[in-house]
């Protein structure tokens, strides 16, 4: 019989939420929770979109790292925007941050809490323990 173990990942450099963990580990992958454009210190999110979109990244970069991963290991992403008419600058922010070979991708528009533009989630490969 198989038990599938799994342990939870967290950086306090990316926000803490109580009801979920910022990742989740099984085996050789992690799967993260959202990651928003929000300042840990201030909890406000962040004034322009450009911003928005890097700091949700950069979070979602800091929980890969404290789980042993990368953004260069991403292999899938799903990107929520609050609007479609933010998708050609989004996509164009989106490859200063991803480089080839890009990770399957899924972008879909849905309302996001508390007036968030942008949230992006990942599963990528654990590259070091």
């Amino acid at each position: 019989m198989t038990t599938n173990h799994f342990a939870t990942v967290s950086t306090p450099s990316a926000p803490q939420m109580a009801s979920f963990p910022q990742a989740t580990k099984v085996a050789d992958l992690i799967y993260t929770s959202g990651q928003v454009g929000i300042n840990v210190g201030t909890s406000e999110r962040e004034e322009t979109f450009r911003d928005e979109v890097h700091r949700a990244i950069d979070h979602l970069e800091a929980v890969l790292e404290a789980g042993g991963s990368a953004l260069s290991a991403v292999v899938k992403t799903t990107c929520y925007l609050s609007s479609m008419d933010l998708y050609p600058e989004f996509d164009a922010l989106y490859r200063e941050r991803f480089a080839a070979p890009m990770p399957g991708r899924s972008t879909v528009q849905c309302g996001l809490a508390r007036n968030f533009r942008f949230e992006i989630e990942a599963i990528a490969r654990v590259i070091r323990e």
